[in-house]
């Protein structure tokens, strides 16, 4: 089949969508034309000119890179300034740009979980969880006797409850027994004043957008026969929402005094120069990693949360600033779509390969 760059996006939205990105930052399609066909892929840290170069000498029509190239909105390109030069480049070698940068960090299996692996941590949980889109889609739940059970269900599916995809009227019912007692005043549907009653109904439940909330209860009040109609509403989270957001904190598998976790940093990672701030000599067992730099209301977030972590905490942050990438092409690597790709260990590189090889299985 005839790959095309709409369908590495989806790839990597899959992935890493781009709801996980920070408000700050810019990720997707940069540059190009999503129906563009694509047979070879260059993956970069930062693109640069030598990124640029490498991907026309070696035929790559897309470039998947971690940061992005626009960052802010641009008032005009011009050829005398870094990224003007670099999106001259990138157009007419007629090469397309995909961005997914703290998406990526922040996606399960993304780069957060990638460097939690490389040093060994275990028990990892997102160290401020994303935010919950759940907020905009709730679980309806009511309880409705026996023989009402149809027109109750019929009624919330009408008015716009239990929509899944291509589905509408998705719901579903299980039985019990309701007790209650009626008072005095109350005009019951089922018993009389004053009896205990018992009732066999059935629990229904059908998920609802916000917006159709009013809407829905009003239909279910309509249908149901309860002068006091049962009416529960759930916040609802999505199941690849899990596990995701800044950073991940994790324990390991010994404690370590904060020397040996240095040396331990450097050996796992690759590096000879790690710069540490407040290091001291008591032990290190729960550890913090954040996949970018972190800024404003981050900051506030990761302070936070931290503050409700018990135990000595390490952050280890592994990102550098835009301006101080231009030696990133060391890292790239050519991946050709139908062949299985090499990686050189960066875990924004691992996670964005790993996608694209799932879906061009031919290894």
């Amino acid at each position: 089949m005839t790959v095309r760059v709409r369908d590495v996006m989806a790839w990597i939205e899959a992935l890493a969508p781009a709801k996980l990105a920070e408000a700050w930052d810019n990720v997707g399609l940069q540059v190009g034309a999503p129906d563009a066909p694509v047979d070879r892929v260059l993956t970069a840290l930062t693109v640069t000119a030598d990124v640029v170069e490498q991907a026309a000498e070696r035929g790559a029509q897309l470039i998947i890179a971690h940061h992005p190239l626009i960052f802010r909105a641009r008032k005009e390109v011009r050829r005398d300034d870094r990224v003007g030069a670099l999106l001259y480049r990138l157009i007419q070698r007629d090469i397309a740009l995909l961005v997914a940068h703290t998406n990526l960090d922040a996606a399960a299996g993304g780069v957060n979980d990638g460097l939690a692996r490389r040093l060994g941590l275990g028990q990892c949980v997102p160290l401020v969880p994303a935010a919950p889109e759940g907020k905009e889609r709730l679980k309806l739940v009511t309880f409705v006797p026996t023989a009402s059970l149809e027109r109750v269900r019929q009624a919330v599916g009408d008015a716009g409850a239990g929509v899944i995809g291509l589905y509408s009227h998705c719901t579903f019912a299980a039985p019990g027994e309701g007790t209650f007692l009626p008072l005095e005043g109350a005009r019951p549907h089922i018993g009389s004043v004053g009896v205990p009653e018992r009732v066999e109904e059935f629990r229904l439940e059908a998920v609802v957008e916000r917006k159709d909330v009013a809407k829905v209860i009003a239909a279910l009040k309509e249908a149901h026969p309860y002068e006091e109609v049962p009416v529960d509403l759930y916040p609802l989270v999505a199941a690849e929402e899990v596990g995701t957001g800044i950073g991940r904190v994790g324990t390991l598998a010994a404690s370590m005094k904060a020397e040996e976790f240095v040396a331990h940093v450097k050996n796992v990672l690759d590096i000879r120069h790690l710069r540490v701030a407040g290091a001291d000599r008591r032990e290190v067992r729960r550890v913090a990693v954040v996949g970018h730099m972190l800024f404003g209301a981050e900051v506030a977030r990761v302070d936070h949360q931290q503050s409700q972590i018990a135990g000595c905490v390490r952050v280890v942050k592994v990102d550098v600033a835009g301006n101080q990438c231009v030696r990133a092409s060391r890292v790239r690597r050519l991946h050709k779509a139908a062949a299985r790709p090499a990686h050189d260990g960066n875990p924004a590189h691992l996670a964005a390969v790993r996608s694209c090889h799932a879906k061009v299985p031919n290894v």
